[in-house]
C-alpha cells in the first residue's frame, strides 16, 4: 500500500481546495526541492540533533488539541524557543521536506520556526547568491500549492518591502540565472512588487503558469466586450484545469456588464475547475465547482440580484444540514438565465431594473421567501422607499430552519452580502464583526406599518426583541405589547428565552427602564414558566424529545431573571441554581448561565465556584478560555488553578492579570526595570501569530497578549468591544486588530518594524 503522508489526508477533508492536487504533485515538489538543495550543498535530511524535539513538537500538535490546552502549549512554546538559537539556516530546508514528507509534520511548530529562522538570517539570505538561489527556488516550488493559506504560500511575500538595492540584485541575478524556476520566480517578484496594476492581458497570458490569484490584481483590463470575448475564447480552448480557474479568476476580478454576451457562450461548460469540502454532523460533503456554476455566480453579481425560483434550493431550510451539490452552488439557475438570454438579450444592459422589479413583485406575491431573495432585493441600486415596505412586510414569509413558513422567529440569518446592506440601506441596519444585520432604527410610520399588516406576530416579536436598542417610542411599545398579549404564552417565553441566552435581551432588559415596564419581571417569569411547562409535557408524552435541554435552557433563563429581580448578576444567577441542585440538568443549566461571563463577572463567580462544596469547576474552562485567561498554566489541580486566579482578580488590576498570565508563556515581555518591553511584544505578534506549514491554526495565546494591551494602554483602537474571543467569526476580528497593534506600537515609537518579516 502506497504511503500517503497525512498533511495530505488532512487537508483533504478540512479545506476548499482551489485544485485537485495528488499525492503525485506533493511527491514532485519534494523531489525537486531535494534535488536542488544537494547541488547546493544541501542535504535535506533533520540533523541528529534535531530529530528528538521535531519528534515531540510533533507527538504534541497531534496527540491532543494542545491549542486548547494551556499547560501542553506552555511546553511547546518554551521547547520550541529552546531550539531557536541551535537553529542554523541549513536547517531551514530539512524541517521544510520534512514537513512536506512526513506522516505527522507538526505544522504549526516548524513554520514558527521557519519564520524565525528566515527572518533573523534574512540580511545573509540576501548577501549569499547560493542561498538567495535556494529561497527563490523553493518559493517558486510552493507556489505550486499558493492556494493553501500556510506558510508554504508566503515566501515571496518576503520581499515585498525590498529596498532599491535588493530589486537591482534580483535583476542581475535574473539575467544570469538558467534555472527556469527561479527566473520565473523573479519575474513574478516584479509583478507583485508593481504599485500599480499596469501588466495588459497579452502579459497575463505570456506567463500565465507563472501568475498566481494573488497577481491577478496587477493585471489593467479593458472594460470592453473584446477583452472579455478574448477570456472566454480561451477559457473554452484551454485543457489545463488550473488555468482554467486563473482565467475564471481574471474575470471575477473584473465583473461588468460588458462581459455579459460573452459568459453565455460557456454557461453549459461542466467542466470542474475546483472541489469545495463542507462539514456535515458526522460526514464531509465534496461539492465539485463547474465553470457553469462560476458563470451563472458571476452573472448573479454583475446584476446585483438573482432571480426568482419557486423552490429557491439555496434556502437553508430547504437544502437543511447536508445540501446536494446543486443546492449548494449555482447551476440550477442555469435554465432561467439562458431562458432570459434568448428572451431579451438585447435588452442585457438594463436587466438588473428589471429584476428588481420581478423580484418586488415576488416578495408581494409568493407565500415563500427565501434569505437569498431579501438580501438580493436590498442589494439592488434601485431599493427606494416603497421598495423598503415591501421588504419589511415580506419578512414573516421567510422559510425558518425548519423548512416551516410563517414561524420563523430568528432574525440574525439576515445577513448581506460583501456588508451591501449596510451600504445600501444605511440607518436601518447594523452589521456587527459577525456580519448578523438586525433592524435597529425602524421610524414609527414603519413600526406601525409592521403592526398593521404582519401576518406573523410571533415573527415580528423576536424581530423587535433582537434589536437591544432602547424602546424610543410610543409606537414601539404598543407594537410589543399588543403582540404579547395576543400570542400563546408558552411561544412568548420561548423567543423570550434564545433571546436572554443567545443574543443581548439580558443586559438590554437591566438598562432599559422602559422595556422593564412593559415585561416586568413577573411577567417574563411567568412567560418562561409556561414555556417550560410546555417542554415537560413533551417530554412526559415523547421521551425521545431533547428535554434534558429544554429544561436546562428554560431553567438557565429563570434564574438570570431571577437574579435580575433581586438586584444580582450571573453570580447570583448560578447560585441559585447552585442552591436547588436536585433540579433537572442543573449542570447544563450553570453552562448556560456561565457562556454569558464576562471580565467583570469573574470576581462574583470565583466567590461561587473556588471550593470544594462546588463540584462542577470544571465549568469555568471555557468561559476563562474564551476570555484568554489561561488559568491552570502551572499544571495543578482545578480547584487550586482557580483559587490563584481568585486571588489575582481580587488584588490586581486586569491588565496585571493578563500579563501574569503572559509571562507565564514568556517571562522575556518584561525588562530588568520591570517595564514592558514592546519590541519583544512586537515579535511575539510578529511570528505567534497562528500560521501552520500547509494551513493556518489558531494561537489562543496570542490573545492574552491583546488584551493585555487593550487594558494597558486603555483602548481597543476602535474595535468592537468585546472580552470574549471565542468564537470563529470573533477569531477573525483577532487577526485584525494584531496587525493594529502592531501599527500602534509603531507610532508610538515603542517597536519598530522587524526586517525580513511576513507580517
Amino acid at each position: 500500500m502506497k504511503f500517503i503522508p497525512y498533511i495530505l489526508l488532512f487537508l483533504c477533508c478540512s479545506c476548499s481546495a482551489s485544485q485537485n492536487y495528488s499525492l503525485q504533485q506533493f511527491e514532485a515538489i519534494s523531489g525537486e526541492l531535494k534535488d536542488f538543495a544537494l547541488t547546493q550543498g544541501e542535504h535535506p535530511s533533520l540533523r541528529e540533533e534535531l530529530i528528538i524535539p521535531i519528534k515531540l513538537f510533533e507527538n504534541a500538535e497531534n496527540g491532543y488539541p494542545y491549542a486548547y490546552n494551556p499547560v501542553h502549549e506552555r511546553r511547546l512554546y518554551r521547547s520550541q524557543n529552546s531550539l531557536i538559537d541551535s537553529l542554523r539556516l541549513d536547517d531551514a530546508t530539512s524541517l521544510e521536506y520534512y514537513a512536506l514528507t512526513s506522516e505527522r509534520p507538526p505544522q504549526a511548530s516548524i513554520a514558527r520556526l521557519l519564520d524565525i529562522l528566515y527572518t533573523k538570517n534574512w540580511q545573509q539570505i540576501l548577501a549569499d547568491i547560493n542561498q538567495l538561489r535556494l529561497y527563490l527556488k523553493k518559493s517558486a516550488l510552493f507556489s505550486r500549492l499558493n492556494y493553501y493559506n500556510g506558510f508554504i504560500g508566503k515566501y515571496r511575500q518576503r520581499f515585498l518591502k525590498s529596498s532599491r538595492e535588493t530589486i537591482q540584485h534580483l535583476r542581475e541575478l535574473q539575467a544570469a540565472e538558467r534555472d527556469q524556476d527561479i527566473v520565473h520566480e523573479i519575474d513574478s517578484l516584479f509583478y507583485t512588487l508593481s504599485p500599480e496594476p499596469r501588466h495588459s492581458l497579452d502579459d497575463f497570458f505570456a506567463r500565465i503558469d507563472q501568475v498566481s490569484q494573488y497577481d491577478l490584481k496587477h493585471f489593467r483590463l479593458n472594460h470592453d466586450s473584446n477583452t472579455y470575448a478574448q477570456i472566454v475564447e480561451a477559457i473554452a480552448k484551454e485543457k489545463k484545469v488550473e488555468r482554467v480557474e486563473l482565467m475564471l479568476k481574471l474575470l471575477q476580478d473584473n465583473l461588468s456588464v460588458e462581459m455579459v454576451p460573452p459568459l453565455f457562450q460557456i454557461i453549459d461548460d461542466k467542466r470542474v475547475v475546483r472541489t469545495e469540502f463542507r462539514w456535515g454532523y458526522w460526514s464531509v460533503h465534496d461539492d465539485s465547482i463547474t465553470v457553469e456554476d462560476e458563470v451563472v455566480g458571476m452573472l448573479q453579481q454583475i446584476y446585483r440580484v438573482g432571480l426568482t425560483h419557486p423552490n429557491d434550493p439555496q434556502s437553508r431550510a430547504l437544502r437543511g444540514f447536508f445540501p446536494d451539490r446543486s443546492a449548494a452552488y449555482n447551476s440550477h439557475w442555469t435554465p432561467i438565465w439562458k431562458n432570459r438570454w434568448r428572451e431579451r438579450s438585447a435588452t442585457y444592459r438594463n436587466w438588473e431594473e428589471e429584476l428588481y422589479r420581478t423580484n418586488i413583485e415576488a416578495l408581494k406575491n409568493n407565500p415563500i421567501i427565501t434569505e437569498d431573495l431579501l438580501n438580493s432585493v436590498a442589494r439592488s441600486r434601485f431599493f427606494d422607499r416603497d421598495g423598503r415596505s415591501t421588504w419589511l412586510h415580506a419578512l414573516p414569509k421567510v422559510l425558518d430552519w425548519n423548512g416551516n413558513v410563517g414561524q420563523a422567529t430568528d432574525t440574525s440569518y439576515l445577513k448581506s452580502s460583501n456588508g451591501a446592506i449596510d451600504t445600501i440601506y444605511p440607518g436601518v441596519f447594523v452589521g456587527d464583526f459577525r456580519s448578523d444585520l438586525l433592524p435597529i432604527t425602524l421610524q414609527p410610520d414603519e413600526l406601525r406599518y409592521l403592526m398593521e399588516n404582519c401576518s406573523n406576530p410571533l415573527y415580528l416579536l423576536g424581530f423587535l426583541l433582537g434589536t437591544g436598542q432602547p424602546i424610543s417610542s410610543t409606537i414601539h411599545v404598543e407594537l410589543l405589547s399588543r403582540i404579547i398579549d395576543q400570542l400563546p404564552p408558552d411561544k412568548v417565553g420561548e423567543i423570550i428565552l434564545n433571546k436572554l441566552l443567545y443574543e443581548d435581551l439580558y443586559d438590554w432588559y437591566r438598562e432599559d427602564s422602559t422595556l422593564q415596564e412593559l415585561l416586568s419581571y413577573e411577567k417574563i417569569l411567568s412567560l418562561l414558566n409556561n414555556y417550560r411547562n410546555v417542554v415537560e409535557q413533551r417530554a412526559a408524552i415523547n421521551t425521545a424529545w431533547c428535554s434534558n435541554l429544554g429544561l436546562s435552557r428554560s431553567s438557565a433563563a429563570i434564574c438570570l431573571v431571577e437574579s435580575l429581580r433581586g438586584g444580582g448578576g450571573l453570580r447570583e444567577a448560578a447560585q441559585h441554581v447552585f442552591l436547588n441542585s436536585d433540579s433537572i440538568c442543573w449542570e447544563k443549566t450553570l453552562e448556560s448561565i456561565f457562556e454569558k461571563i464576562e471580565y467583570d463577572d469573574l470576581e462574583g463567580i470565583l466567590e461561587l465556584v473556588v471550593g470544594d462544596d462546588f463540584p462542577y469547576q470544571s465549568l469555568m474552562e471555557k468561559p476563562l478560555h474564551s476570555l484568554a485567561i489561561p488559568y491552570n498554566l502551572s499544571g495543578a489541580n482545578e480547584s487550586e488553578s482557580l483559587s490563584i486566579l481568585q486571588h489575582r482578580i481580587q488584588t490586581l488590576t486586569p491588565f496585571e492579570v493578563y500579563l501574569s498570565y503572559v509571562k507565564a508563556y514568556d517571562s522575556t515581555i518584561v525588562k530588568k526595570d520591570g517595564t514592558l518591553d514592546y519590541q519583544r511584544i512586537y515579535e511575539i505578534l510578529t511570528h505567534d501569530y497562528g500560521v501552520g506549514f500547509i494551513e493556518n491554526y489558531y494561537d489562543y495565546r496570542v490573545e492574552s497578549i491583546v488584551k493585555m494591551l487593550e487594558y494597558h494602554f486603555g483602548t481597543n483602537l476602535g474595535f468592537i468591544n468585546s472580552n470574549r474571543f471565542l468564537t470563529s467569526t470573533e477569531q477573525v476580528a483577532l487577526a485584525d486588530r494584531i496587525p493594529a497593534w502592531k501599527r500602534f506600537l509603531e507610532e508610538k515609537n515603542l517597536a519598530k518594524p522587524i526586517e525580513g518579516s511576513l507580517f
